[in-house]
């Protein structure tokens, strides 16, 4: 059976089409997590961060502190908390180890506020 369609029909459908590229260009809608959009200062990180220790010339023989955290997904409120203690009580640590579980879904904007929080940390 044949069933004709309307002009209007392609007109809504080119309506939508438009639309949804509209979307896709801006931040606020991600259709993969696997699509990054990142600003310089979100880009290179753990490169920027090696290239930052190795200017304090660390050898075998040197004893050191760092700090080690994981599971930032999530708790966003407390990242901010952690972060304004660690830079008021232990700033003898060179430098902070994020051990996975970063953002909850690998979306752009769990990757962004995590950036945002942690670029607070006066260490690497």
């Amino acid at each position: 059976m044949y069933y004709p369609v309307k002009k209007y029909n392609y007109f809504k459908l080119v309506v939508l089409a438009l639309a949804m590229l509209a979307w896709q260009s801006c931040e606020k809608f991600e259709y993969s997590p696997y699509e990054m959009r990142l600003s310089e200062d979100e880009k290179n990180i753990n490169q920027r961060n090696i290239q930052k220790l190795e200017t304090l010339h660390i050898t075998r023989n040197t004893a050191f502190q760092f700090i080690l955290i994981a599971d930032s997904q999530g708790f966003y409120e407390e990242n901010e908390q952690l972060v304004e203690h660690i830079n008021r009580y232990h700033s003898d640590a060179l430098f902070l180890l994020l051990g996975g579980d970063i953002t909850d879904f690998g979306l752009l904007k769990e990757h962004k506020l995590i950036h945002h929080q942690l670029s607070k940390l006066k260490m690497p």
